[in-house]
This record gives structure tokens, sequence and C-alpha cells, in this order.
């Protein structure tokens, strides 16, 4: 077995190696390589990197300074329409199967959609109730208000409100709050 030719193949080899240019290392790579403070592994965001996060320069922090942003988001609820934005663009800047994600957004945003109507209804029908409520509660009836004036000669306008109508608009009333909070949850 000749070497003449596989050392010839190996000299080309390395003579092309060495005419190729690298770029040089990242402060990261060189921490895999060998060991070094972690204050030189720290580094600014690429422009990928940083087209995920966008701060608005009007808006400034209201509340007191918590530790770490988990203590921050945790009390807070995001907008729907917000988090949703904020999924589409986290799927542009990456490059994967887009179409099941933003399916799966669009379903989302309907949802987000309709539970937003269903309690604005509820909302308006607590409010009526309320309304009903406050109207017993000071002697007259709900449909007083709507037949003012319809009365004959003789006729009396007053209703007698018992305990037990109060009670029982108190308890609607309970029940489409609790019905607005558990759709709010979702």
């Amino acid at each position: 077995m000749r070497l003449g030719p596989h050392l010839d193949s190996l000299e080309s080899s390395s003579d092309l190696l060495t005419t190729l240019s690298f770029s040089h290392p990242s402060s990261f790579q060189n921490t895999l390589l060998r060991q070094v403070p972690i204050t030189q592994v720290i580094r600014d965001a690429e422009p990928h990197e940083r087209s995920l996060y966008t701060a608005s320069a009007t808006k400034k922090p209201s509340g007191p300074v918590e530790s770490g942003a988990g203590a921050v988001l945790r009390d807070r609820e995001a907008p729907l329409d917000v988090l949703l934005r904020a999924v589409e663009t986290v799927v542009g800047q990456f490059p994967l199967d887009r179409d099941p994600v933003l399916r799966r957004v669009e379903v989302l945003r309907v949802k987000g959609d309709t539970i937003a109507r269903s309690i604005a209804s509820l909302e308006r029908q607590v409010d009526d109730q309320r309304r009903k409520l406050d109207d017993l509660s000071l002697g007259r009836s709900y449909l007083d208000t709507t037949t003012t004036g319809n009365l004959e000669p003789g006729q009396s306008d007053s209703v007698e409100v018992t305990e037990e109508m109060v009670r029982a608009e108190e308890e609607e009333i309970a029940r489409l709050e609790q019905v607005i909070e558990q759709k709010s949850r979702r």
C-alpha cells in the first residue's frame, strides 16, 4: 500500500483549510473552549433578538419597583389582543411552521371576542338588575318608571315591596356577577 496519494490529499486539505477565512470566535464560543470570567460572556443582544422586545419611550412604570420580572407581572393581566400580537411577532421572527400557530391565534382571538361580548351583555344585565333593586328599595316598582301617567283616577301607584322580592333580586345580581367573574377568568 502506497502512502504517497494519501499524504498528497492530506497536504492539499491542510492548505485549503489555512486559506479559508473564519470569523473571530465570539465570547460565548470562547467560554465553551476555555474558562473565562462570566463578565466577559455578557453581550448586547443581536438585532434579530432586539426586534422581539420593544419598550415604549412614553410609558413609564407607575408602581413601586418589585424584585424580578415575575413579581411585576404576577398581579397584572395583559389584554388578549396585546398577547396575541406578541405571539404573532415571535412567530414571525423564527423559522418554524407558522400556519398552525397563526390558526390557533385566530381561534383564540375569536374566542376572546365572544367572551368579551358575553361579559358586556352580562354586565348590562347586572346593571339592569341593580337598577331594579334600587327602585324596589326606594319603594317604586320597576314598571312604575315606564307606566307613570297611565293610571286611571282612583288607582294607587304604590307597590308593596317585600323582603322576599329584594332578596330574590340580590340573589340574581350575585349569580350574574359570579358568571361574569368565571367568564373573565377564562
